[in-house]
């Protein structure tokens, strides 16, 4: 996920380009979050498209880029680049969910389960941030090349055991409700079933 990749830029970086890169981490790690973004947007900008037309959805990219241009130009003037990339972020979030919004106005739908949909991967997706920051100041990864591809392999094995841990626990406790995880859980029984 894009969180675990901001989390493990700096050694993913170090790794997989070489310590000579190691300022590039932070730029890494803004980029996989607005590439998460970009594909969250994705995922209903079809449905805007075509069910309030492409003048609508021309609209919304004007007020995308008429909130988030001058945001980021005047922070990065008097800032500076990493917080500019930030408050880019910060708009797309924005963004995002004036988006949501507009469809489910056309949809006479409410926000509500959209937001409850989110609760559990945005929950496991902290869980895993706030793992991975901890375990790797507590134990930093080696300098050499070879420890440090280890580290890497089991950090984005641990990331996604504590991110699919979190949100099985909420679902659980949620009463095993309908929704993408029991989805998945009948895709891995079918798929087992068949290699069996």
């Amino acid at each position: 996920s894009a969180v675990g990749i901001a989390c493990l830029a700096q050694l993913m970086t170090r790794v997989v380009l070489g310590p000579k890169w190691a300022d590039a981490a932070p730029l890494i790690a803004a980029l996989a979050l607005i590439g998460a973004i970009q594909a969250l947007n994705s995922c209903y900008w079809p449905m805007l498209l075509t069910r309030l037309g492409p003048r609508t959805v021309f609209r919304l990219a004007a007020l995308g880029a008429a909130l988030t241009i001058p945001v980021f130009g005047v922070v990065l003037w008097t800032v500076g680049l990493m917080p500019a990339i930030a408050a880019w972020i910060l708009c797309g979030v924005v963004m995002l969910f004036v988006g949501a919004r507009w469809l489910l106005n056309d949809l006479r739908q409410s926000m509500v389960p959209l937001l409850r949909a989110l609760f559990r991967p945005t929950f496991g997706a902290a869980a895993m941030a706030v793992s991975l920051i901890s375990v790797q100041s507590v134990f930093p990864p080696g300098q050499q090349w070879l420890s440090g591809i280890v580290a890497l392999l089991g950090l984005v094995g641990f990331g996604a055991l504590v991110y699919a841990a979190a949100v099985g626990c909420l679902w659980m406790a949620a009463g095993r409700p309908h929704d993408a995880e029991s989805e998945l859980i009948f895709l891995l029984r079918t798929r087992l079933s068949r290699a069996a």
